[in-house]
């Protein structure tokens, strides 16, 4: 029995994590780059279900990488701001965006990178 996994999943494990695919839909907290976060909850938020036929029966699966992302100098950031990326693109100072929505709501931390080159699934 061979399972699938999840089309977007399946589409980033063959072509690599594609930063100019990012942030095409509306949503974006922090500007168009690559997210990541050090919780699977978080992560789990933004899954969705992909129904698949096993024999006589239905599963529903749900697709998450487990990465490690090189972050090097991060710009840490609090409030939402959807042009965040200029602190990175346009500094030699960072590598990369923390926003730090566990110190501002008690939330979650999400790690932003721009380069596919600093993931490493």
């Amino acid at each position: 029995m061979k399972k699938q996994v999840c089309q977007a999943a399946r589409a980033i494990a063959k072509g690599d994590f594609r930063v100019d695919l990012a942030g095409s839909h509306a949503g974006t907290l922090y500007g168009r780059g690559l997210y990541f976060a050090e919780c699977s909850s978080k992560s789990d938020e933004y899954t969705v279900p992909n129904t698949v036929e096993i024999g006589l029966r239905s599963e529903t699966q749900y697709a998450m990488f487990l990465c490690r992302v090189c972050l090097g100098e991060a710009y840490r950031i609090e409030d939402f701001d959807q042009s965040a990326e200029r602190h990175v693109l346009q500094s030699d100072k960072y590598d990369s965006l923390l926003g730090d929505r566990e110190a501002k709501r008690g939330t979650f931390r999400e790690f932003i990178v721009y380069d596919e080159g600093q993931i490493y699934p």
